[in-house]
């Protein structure tokens, strides 16, 4: 999803555990828009857990790009040339997208005018799917400031940053789900918002120096992981009983078990990929599948609603889960495929 490059015109080295991310965040996000609600008419059982935990872990897919984002857009020295040129892109991208919606997905090529659509355009998002963008063009122009505050972080600050946002952004919020007793609202501050935070800590994580605990780091955030797993899909189940469809509950990134999977798995990959021993043609297949993400996250969102149509008709025969899980690869692998075609014509290639 990210335009930013692994490597660049700098001739910096690619990173194959940011490419194996930025393909699992991808596929997490494809996941994510094509679960849905799958599960909320299934028979409580292990088909049914497996799903929504399934789920969850797709809503890592977001947080993932927003943590490589930071850590790509900030890795050299952002000037504000290159990231009003970015911008510029993001938002040609997201006009030619949501131009296509409005024309065709919603049958108004034929009373089109060109008034209605960008304010339209400009107030909300035509495809929902695409409110990441609107999100992706506020970061990037404030990309250049970012920059200059993370390079002064040191050890401690880093530290106490993410313990204001996961606090802030993160544990606040979730109480209030619960109405649990919190703070004012006017305590919040929009520097530890939850995307913002996502933003910075990836730069953080990918480029602080390495320490002799880095293992023991990437051990206790496992551990976290998979406490914040068991939570999310435990909190989601029990809110169901007595013919209660299932409440997703906890179905937000900006909530702290959200945040500890994101995180986690961003370690955890780091520590399994980062240094190893690649080899070239499996380096190779996996740059050209990254690269294509940002394509893929276009392309799947365009592609659900024709698909949507045929699912029943494609998957009625499986088991609800093997359907759910081959609908997910059927949208996932057809947006690759098109992305990759997409990325061959030059003038595409250089917007996706």
């Amino acid at each position: 999803m990210e335009q930013a490059r692994n490597n660049g015109s700098s001739g910096k080295e690619r990173l194959f555990y940011m490419d194996v991310l930025r393909i699992l965040a991808c596929i997490f996000v494809v996941g994510n828009h094509t679960l849905g609600s799958v599960f909320a008419d299934m028979q409580p059982g292990g088909v049914q857990t497996a799903l929504v935990a399934w789920f969850f872990l797709c809503k890592t897919g977001v947080p993932l790009f927003l943590m490589l984002s930071g850590a790509l857009l900030m890795r050299g020295t952002p000037t504000y040339s290159s990231i009003f040129k970015k911008t510029g892109q993001l938002v040609l991208v997201l006009t030619a997208a949501s131009l296509y919606v409005w024309c065709f997905q919603m049958e108004r090529v034929g009373s089109f005018e060109l008034a209605p659509f960008l304010i339209a355009l400009f107030r909300d998002p035509i495809l929902l799917n695409y409110w990441y963008l609107y999100t992706a063009v506020g970061l990037y122009l404030m990309t250049p400031l970012l920059y200059r505050m993370v390079q002064n972080l040191e050890g401690v600050d880093f530290g106490w940053y993410m313990l204001l946002w996961m606090l802030f952004a993160g544990f606040l919020p979730m109480l209030e789900l619960y109405a649990y007793p919190t703070v004012s609202s006017h305590l919040y501050v929009p520097l530890f918002s939850s995307y913002l935070g996502y933003f910075i800590s990836g730069y953080c994580l990918a480029w602080r120096r390495r320490g002799r605990y880095d293992g023991a780091m990437t051990a206790v955030f496992a551990v976290l992981m998979g406490g914040a797993g068991y939570y999310l899909v435990t909190a989601t189940l029990s809110e169901q009983g007595g013919g209660v469809r299932i409440r997703l509950l906890l179905d937000n990134a900006r909530y702290l078990p959200i945040m500890l999977l994101s995180m986690g798995l961003f370690i955890v990959f780091r520590g399994l990929f980062d240094g190893r021993n690649i080899p070239n043609s499996l380096r190779w297949c996996f740059a050209k599948t990254a690269d294509a993400t940002f394509g893929v996250y276009i392309i799947h969102s365009i592609l659900i609603p024709y698909f949507a149509d045929k699912r029943t008709e494609l998957f009625s025969a499986m088991p609800e889960g093997q359907a759910a899980m081959s609908y997910t690869s059927l949208v996932f692998f057809s947006a690759l495929l098109l992305a990759l075609v997409a990325k061959e014509i030059p003038i595409i290639k250089k917007l996706l």
